[in-house]
């Protein structure tokens, strides 16, 4: 079983790199929220947090979709973005 398994048996330690968090406009809730998280994260997992401003929901999704899946990037949604992108 997994649960019983070595930890050498995982590979790689993670995070072997930065994790990069796409958040909304500097000076927004969303903004505001990570930079908060951040120094927190970055002390826990060992590794720098960065913080990537971008005006909107769609266009952070984008970024996040298009990025690769290996859980470096992560996006700070604020819900009425997503809401009003989905009602559009």
């Amino acid at each position: 079983m997994l649960m019983f398994s070595p930890p050498a048996t995982f590979g790689q330690v993670c995070p072997a790199k930065p994790i990069r968090i796409v958040a909304s406009e500097p000076g927004d809730g969303g903004d505001f929220v990570a930079r908060q998280v951040a120094p927190g994260l970055a002390l826990a997992l060992g590794q720098p947090i960065v913080i990537d401003n971008r005006s909107t929901g769609v266009i952070q999704g984008e970024i996040v979709s298009r990025a690769a899946p290996d859980g470096y990037i992560v996006a700070d949604q604020q819900r009425e973005h997503v809401d009003r992108t989905v009602a559009e």
